[in-house]
C-alpha cells in the first residue's frame, strides 16, 4: 500500500469517526458537514470525497446495526417467532434509542439516494437465522419485511422500544406462530 493510500484510508476513517460523534452527540440536524471537517481536522471537501452527510450517516448507522448484530447471543425465545424477536431486540434499541438518526437513516435508504451495504448483508444474515429459529424460508422473508415496516414506521413516529416489540411480537406471531 502507498502512502497516499494510507493516508486516503486514514483520512476516511477519521471522517467517519467524527461524523459518528457528532451525530450521537448533536443529532443529524445539528451536525454540519464544516463540524464533522473540523472535527477530523481534513476540509470540507475532504468530507465530502467521502460522502455527503446523508452517506456519512446510512455509513455510520450500518456500522452501529453491524456491531449490534455481532453481539446478539443465541435466541433463547420458545417459539420461532420469540427466537425471530430475541434477534432484532437490538436493532429495535438503536432505532429507539436514536430516533433523529433512524428517521433520517430510513428515509435515506427509501429514497435511493443512497445504498446501504451492510443492511442488504443483514438482511440475508436475518432472514438465515430466522430459519435457524424454526421459521420456514417463506416465514422468515415475511417476519424480515414485517420487521423493517414496523422498524421503519415506528422511527417515523418516535415509538418507543416496548411499543415495538409488542406491536413484533404480533406480527411475528401471527406470521410464524405461537
Amino acid at each position: 500500500m502507498t502512502a497516499r493510500e494510507r493516508s486516503r484510508i486514514q483520512t476516511r476513517e477519521r471522517v467517519v469517526r467524527a461524523a459518528r460523534e457528532l451525530f450521537l452527540a448533536q443529532g443529524f440536524s445539528g451536525t454540519t458537514v464544516r463540524d464533522i471537517a473540523d472535527r477530523a481536522g481534513v476540509s470540507v471537501g475532504s468530507v465530502m470525497v467521502v460522502g455527503d452527510k446523508n452517506a456519512l450517516l446510512v455509513e455510520v448507522f450500518d456500522t452501529l446495526i453491524a456491531a449490534e448484530h455481532d453481539a446478539v447471543a443465541v435466541p433463547t425465545g420458545e417459539t420461532p417467532a420469540r427466537r425471530a424477536l430475541d434477534l432484532v431486540r437490538p436493532f429495535i434499541r438503536i432505532f429507539t434509542t436514536h430516533s433523529d438518526l433512524s428517521r433520517t437513516y430510513a428515509a435515506t435508504l427509501v429514497s435511493g439516494g443512497h445504498a446501504a451495504g451492510v443492511f442488504a448483508e443483514l438482511a440475508r444474515r436475518l432472514i438465515d437465522e430466522f430459519v435457524a429459529a424454526g421459521a420456514t424460508p417463506g416465514q422468515a422473508r415475511a417476519m424480515h419485511a414485517a420487521y423493517l415496516g414496523v422498524l421503519f414506521i415506528g422511527a417515523g413516529r418516535g415509538a418507543d422500544h416496548k411499543a415495538l416489540e409488542r406491536e413484533l411480537t404480533t406480527v411475528f406471531d401471527a406470521i410464524g406462530g405461537a
